[in-house]
C-alpha cells in the first residue's frame, strides 16, 4: 500500500491479491495510524503516537473466489483486503 491522508479515498489496485493468489500465501492486513507527514526528527524524538492494528489473517481462497481470475478479480480481492484494513469488513 501507500501512505495517504486520513481524508483521502483509498483505491485498491489488486497487487497484493495477485501475490496472494500466485503464491497461495495468506495476507495479514495491518492498519498503521499516525505516520502521515511524520518527519524524521519527530520519529527520532518520539513526539507522535503511532498505532498499529493487526486485523485477522485472510486466506487466498477468501481473496480470490474464481477459478480463472482476471484483473477485475484481483482488484476486487484488493478491495476486500483494503476494507479489512479499514475495519469495514464483516469480521467473524
Amino acid at each position: 500500500g501507500k501512505r495517504t491522508a486520513p481524508h483521502e479515498p483509498h483505491i485498491a489496485r489488486g497487487g497484493v491479491a495477485y501475490l496472494s493468489y500466485t503464491t497461495q500465501a495468506p495476507v495479514v492486513p495491518v492498519y498503521i495510524e499516525g505516520t502521515y507527514n511524520l518527519g524524521f526528527m519527530e520519529f527520532i524524538k518520539g513526539n507522535r503516537k503511532v498505532t498499529l492494528t493487526i486485523r485477522p489473517v485472510i486466506s487466498p481462497s477468501e481473496i480470490i473466489t474464481t477459478p480463472n481470475p482476471d484483473v477485475e478479480s484481483f482488484k476486487s480481492g484488493g478491495q476486500l483486503i483494503l476494507n479489512t484494513i479499514k475495519g469495514e469488513r464483516d469480521l467473524q
